[in-house]
């Protein structure tokens, strides 16, 4: 069974030569693992220093043979309790529709004794035995046979072929109503890929009793590409959560990275990224209320135009609030980061306040907003008056992660 060692992004784990159970360091033979998975992680993921390897802001779970590497988000206040931190990536993935769930999934697990990859696949679990429970999908599929008798309609060239001396047989073309069709057998490769990978066994039972579902389903190989050959219909529809999690998983198996071995596994996400989908997820209530619209990375503008040439320097917002004429009311940023409540500038890069400085000169809107995970002796709203053009109000805003709370502009 794989040992789970956790640690909190930005912070270091020294490499030592002979690593000790629940030793809160990489061994020697781990460390290499890692270094040949680099190029199949994020760019940045992590950073070699002197005998230790430290972690980026992308949170998630490395499996490196028989040790499980979970990275988690820094919770100010929770940085020694990665049972705390665990929860809240948790909820901050099914917040943002990162990882879809149907309702009623994430009450039943417990992300306080399961690792971050058994929790991922526990969700999977419940989510396809609902869909299941619904009844299996069946469809239409194209089949070519040599028949004893006319079924479909008569394929003359490879009948001519298979048949110049068995006279009695018909090379037909026909549709056939099965359950061995593309998505099923997705479901299927998923659900053996994932019984290697999981250290409960609970989640190994529920694998193997969803696996018997799919007894009648042709074991093919899937990857990524195999996606596209999906119709986007009614009746994949109700299917989609799964699938996207399918998706997650088969695109986490790393098996090239080493020949004739186990395959790693790396699912990762980028905390920059995330929060800013937590907190578009979060304000989208509140911006309905007010009849306003909540756009993300946009609406793009050039904030130059060179002389003869096409415009330059594109802005894209990372929220943006625009009425019902697609006029921006209100932008925000959303940073990863947590202030300093000691500096007189909060900790505030100038380069942040440059950029929204640009947003305001661009979209001419009379509100804009910083907007940082929450932290201790911070309060939640700073208000600030940019000089110049319109005067416009920014505001810098603290949200904690680990409350379920409606975001709200005001």
């Amino acid at each position: 069974m794989a040992e789970i060692l956790s640690v909190i992004e930005h912070s270091s784990l020294p490499v030592i030569t002979e690593r000790a159970a629940a030793q809160h360091a990489l061994g020697i033979h781990h460390a290499r693992l890692l270094e040949k998975l680099a190029p199949n992680l994020p760019n940045g993921a992590f950073s070699w220093g002197h005998q230790s390897v430290r972690f980026a802001q992308f949170c998630g779970v490395i499996q490196l043979d028989d040790l499980t590497l979970e990275i988690l988000p820094k919770i100010h206040g929770k940085e020694e309790q990665p049972e705390s931190c665990r929860a809240a990536l948790v909820q901050m993935l099914y917040t943002a529709r990162i990882m879809r769930t149907h309702k009623g999934a994430q009450a039943g697990i417990n992300t306080h004794q399961h690792c971050l990859l058994d929790i991922f696949i526990q969700h999977f679990c419940h989510d396809l035995h609902t869909q299941i429970l619904q009844g299996k999908l069946r469809n239409y599929i194209e089949q070519e046979e040599n028949l004893s008798v006319m079924r479909g309609r008569l394929v003359i060239p490879q009948h001519v072929r298979h048949n110049l001396v068995h006279r009695e047989r018909l090379y037909c073309r026909f549709d056939d109503f099965s359950e061995d069709m593309v998505l099923n057998q997705i479901l299927r490769f998923t659900l053996r890929l994932l019984m290697p990978w999981t250290r409960s066994g609970k989640t190994k039972k529920q694998l193997s009793e969803l696996l018997m579902h799919f007894d009648g389903i042709s074991d093919v190989p899937i990857t990524l590409q195999s996606f596209k050959l999906l119709k986007s219909d009614r009746i994949n529809q109700r299917f989609q959560p799964v699938l996207e999690q399918c998706r997650l998983f088969i695109a986490a198996i790393k098996p090239d990275v080493l020949a004739g071995s186990t395959p790693l596994f790396s699912l990762l996400f980028d905390m920059n990224r995330l929060f800013e989908a937590w907190v578009a997820e979060k304000l989208k209530p509140w911006a309905h209320q007010q009849g306003w619209i909540l756009r993300t990375q946009g609406p793009r503008k050039y904030l130059a135009t060179r002389e003869g040439d096409s415009p330059q320097f594109q802005l894209r917002p990372d929220v943006a609030l625009v009425d019902d004429k697609g006029v921006p009311q209100l932008i925000a940023d959303t940073k990863w980061k947590l202030l300093n409540e000691a500096d007189r500038k909060l900790g505030v890069s100038s380069s942040d306040i440059y950029q929204l400085y640009a947003y305001a000169g661009c979209y001419e809107v009379p509100h804009l907003q910083l907007i940082y995970p929450n932290q201790a002796g911070l309060r939640p709203n700073y208000s600030y008056t940019l000089q110049g053009m319109h005067t416009p109000k920014l505001a810098v805003k603290t949200v904690a992660i680990e409350k379920n709370q409606i975001l709200n502009w005001s």
